[in-house]
C-alpha cells in the first residue's frame, strides 16, 4: 500500500506518512484496511520494510519554477504539504499559491501549520475552500468545490503558473479539463496519482481505502486462472520455445526465473500468470513499483506510464502493470 510522504527532505533524518483512520462508511465495504491496522498496531519503536524504497516523480525539483500554484483535495494535501514544508525551510524565492478543498472547516489537515506558513512567508498564499458546512461552525473562507472562477481569484496569473494537482481521481479531471479548456499550456501540468482509489474528500463514499480495498480484491490474481483464455505457460525451465507456435503473437520469457508465456496481456499479468514474483502497487502507471528492465524487444503501454523517465526508457525499463509486450520480449525477474 503505498502512502505519499509528507515531510521535508530538508528533515533528511526521518521520513513522515500522513495516515488517516478510515472508518467504514457503508456495510457493503470494509474500513481502510492497511490504514487502521496501523493505527491499531504500529507502537512506539517498531520496524517496518519499505519495499522498493520511495518512488514516484511528482516533485518540482531539480528544476524548481518561478510560480507555483499547488492544488489539492482531502488526502491529496500530504505530497504538496511535503513542497511547503521544503519551500518554508528553504526561504526559496519562489511565488507560491496553496489552494486545497477541504470537506468541512474540521476536516483541513496541518491547518495550524499552513496558517503558520502563510504568516511568516511573504511569497505564500493560502487559500481554502470547503464543500460542506456543519450548523454552528462557522467559516469565512471559500466555499463549495474549485471552480474556474476560484482558480482564477486565486491565482490571477494562472497561466504564468507551473500547476501541481492531488486529490481524487474525479477531483483531478475537473481540474484538469478546467484548464484544458481555459487554454492553460498542459506542458507545466502535473498531477499526482494515488493508485485506482479516490481520497476522502467532495464524495467521501466510498473513502480512499475503502475503493483500495474494493478494487485489491478485484485485481488479485487466483493462481490458475486464464483471462478470456488468451494466456497460456508455454514452458518453465527453457530459453526458448522450441518451435511452438501460440495462438497470441506476443511471448515473454522472465530470464531470471527461467519462465515463459505468451498471451496478450501487460507483463504484470502474465508474470502472475506464471508464477513470477513483481512488486506492484497503484497498477495503473502512476506509482513505479513495478519497473522492470526489458532487455529484448519492445513493449507498448494500456496507458500512458506517468512515472517513466526519459533516462528509465533509454536504460531500457518499462512499468509491468501497464506495459504489453510485443512480440518476444525478455525481461529480468
Amino acid at each position: 500500500r503505498p502512502y505519499s510522504i509528507s515531510s521535508s527532505p530538508t528533515s533528511p533524518g526521518s521520513i513522515a506518512l500522513t495516515i488517516k483512520r478510515v472508518p467504514s462508511s457503508r456495510s457493503d465495504v470494509p474500513p481502510g484496511l492497511v490504514s487502521n491496522w496501523l493505527h491499531d498496531n504500529l507502537i512506539v519503536g517498531d520496524r517496518l520494510k519499505v519495499l522498493g524504497g520511495p518512488l514516484g516523480g511528482f516533485t518540482f525539483l531539480p528544476d524548481a519554477p518561478s510560480r507555483l500554484l499547488l492544488i489539492s483535495a482531502g488526502s491529496g494535501i500530504t505530497p504538496m504539504m511535503s513542497m511547503a514544508r521544503w519551500l518554508y525551510d528553504s526561504f526559496a524565492d519562489i511565488d507560491i499559491v496553496f489552494l486545497h478543498s477541504a470537506c468541512t472547516p474540521e476536516d483541513i489537515p496541518f491547518y495550524d501549520e499552513l496558517l503558520l506558513i502563510d504568516k511568516h512567508m511573504p511569497n505564500f498564499q493560502l487559500e481554502i475552500t470547503v464543500t460542506r458546512q456543519r450548523p454552528g461552525v462557522s467559516w469565512a473562507g471559500h466555499k463549495g468545490r474549485i471552480s474556474l472562477a476560484m482558480l482564477q481569484l486565486a491565482a490571477p496569473d494562472l497561466h504564468e503558473r507551473s500547476v501541481f494537482v492531488c486529490g481524487p481521481d474525479d477531483f483531478m479531471q475537473r481540474i484538469r479539463s478546467t484548464l484544458e479548456n481555459l487554454g492553460f499550456p498542459m506542458n507545466n501540468y502535473h498531477q499526482e496519482s494515488f493508485g485506482g482509489f479516490r481520497a476522502f474528500e467532495e464524495a467521501p463514499e466510498p473513502t480512499e481505502d475503502d475503493v483500495w480495498a474494493e478494487e485489491s480484491a478485484q485485481q488479485e490474481h487466483i493462481p490458475g486462472q486464464k483471462d478470456q483464455g488468451q494466456t497460456q505457460i508455454v514452458t518453465s525451465n527453457s530459453s526458448s520455445l522450441n518451435g511452438y507456435q501460440p495462438d497470441s503473437t506476443s511471448v515473454v520469457t522472465f530470464t531470471k526465473s527461467q519462465k515463459e508465456i505468451a498471451g496478450d496481456l501487460s507483463i504484470l499479468e502474465l508474470a502472475e500468470d506464471a508464477g513470477v514474483s513483481i512488486p506492484k502497487a497503484c497498477m495503473m502507471g502512476a506509482c513505479g513499483t513495478c519497473k522492470v528492465k526489458v532487455t529484448q524487444g519492445s513493449v507498448e503501454y494500456k496507458a500512458t506510464p506517468t512515472n517513466l523517465t526519459s533516462t528509465d526508457k533509454d536504460a531500457g525499463y518499462a512499468l509491468a502493470c501497464v506495459a504489453t509486450p510485443v512480440g518476444r520480449v525478455a525481461v529480468e525477474a
